[in-house]
């Protein structure tokens, strides 16, 4: 079933084509010259979870060289704005180990909250780890990204 995506309200065609379970991944890569394309430091993969609830899933991964410069925050904004203004997504949400400091920090800049700690989850490399579940629904999106300045509030609705 094609994902179903309402007309845009700025007339914009909208993605009309995508499917269950589709992934869109793209690059996260620093400004390049007027010669040259950017310096690849990452990618963030947004993945269709269901059409009709309409969830979207983030993943990431950054070189760690470019770690703690605000790029990634820079990007996972980016990338939850399109989820939500391209896709239509209802919630966005990101399963992560909650050990790794810089993804649980990742999720929390750009406005996602802990909705989950599964205990003893899966198994990584022999021993059984926690998953942690950040998301943020688009109304709180929204609101966060009014409240920050960074849409105008008509553009929000």
């Amino acid at each position: 079933m094609p994902w179903p995506i309402p007309p845009l309200p700025n007339g914009r065609p909208g993605f009309t084509r995508l499917q269950h379970d589709d992934a869109v991944v793209l690059a996260a890569a620093l400004p390049g010259g007027a010669a040259e394309p950017g310096w690849v430091i990452g990618d963030l993969s947004v993945f269709l979870k269901s059409v009709q609830s309409r969830q979207v899933a983030l993943g990431w991964v950054v070189d760690p060289d470019f770690q703690g410069r605000g790029y990634a925050t820079e990007a996972a904004r980016a990338v939850m704005r399109f989820a939500f203004d391209e896709i239509c997504a209802h919630r966005v949400y990101a399963q992560v180990d909650p050990r790794k400091a810089a993804s649980v920090a990742l999720c929390l800049r750009p406005g996602m909250r802990l909705e989950a700690t599964l205990i003893e989850r899966e198994i990584f490399k022999g021993e059984w780890g926690d998953l942690a579940v950040y998301a943020v629904l688009e109304r709180e999106w929204a609101a966060t990204e009014r409240a920050l300045g960074l849409v105008q509030p008509d553009q929000a609705d």
